[in-house]
């Protein structure tokens, strides 16, 4: 559906979007398929051994997490938060869906097109990670 350029001109479309609008710097980690967004340095770390099209979509919902920083549905995980605690895993838990949902109405500010088929593929297998997780989170550590 989209070539590498196209993907290339997505993903600067949306670090510079994120750059102006929550100072929110964007790097690609060498060799990692893990992706975060750690809010209290502003960085969004995206892993470059995925394909392109994941690291758009990761990109767009590390990016749903940082426009939710501010709003009173952002999780702040702070050491020596009871982690088990179910309002506190319901709450990891809301805040993915809409970080979700928050990446693909930004996509679609943007003009950045989204293959909806591939995209809910990619979302329901990292949402159900954390519904595992929520339901036994000591015999399974949430993803990052």
């Amino acid at each position: 559906m989209f070539c590498d350029e196209d993907l290339a001109k997505y993903l600067k479309v949306i670090e510079v979007k994120l750059l102006k609008d929550l100072d929110v710097t964007v790097e690609y980690i060498d060799g990692c398929t893990n992706n975060y967004f750690y809010y209290e340095e502003g960085i969004i770390e995206i892993g470059s051994k995925q394909p392109l099209m994941i690291q758009l979509y990761s990109l767009l919902h590390e990016a749903g997490h940082a426009y939710l920083r501010d709003s009173k549905f952002f999780v702040q995980r702070k050491e020596g938060l009871k982690r088990y605690r179910r309002s506190y895993r319901v709450d990891v838990l809301r805040e993915e869906i809409m970080a979700w949902e928050n990446g693909y109405n930004l996509a679609a500010d943007l003009g950045i097109p989204v293959d909806t088929k591939e995209w809910n593929k990619f979302r329901t297998s990292s949402l159900f990670k954390y519904i595992v997780w929520a339901y036994d989170p000591r015999n399974y550590k949430p993803p990052k």
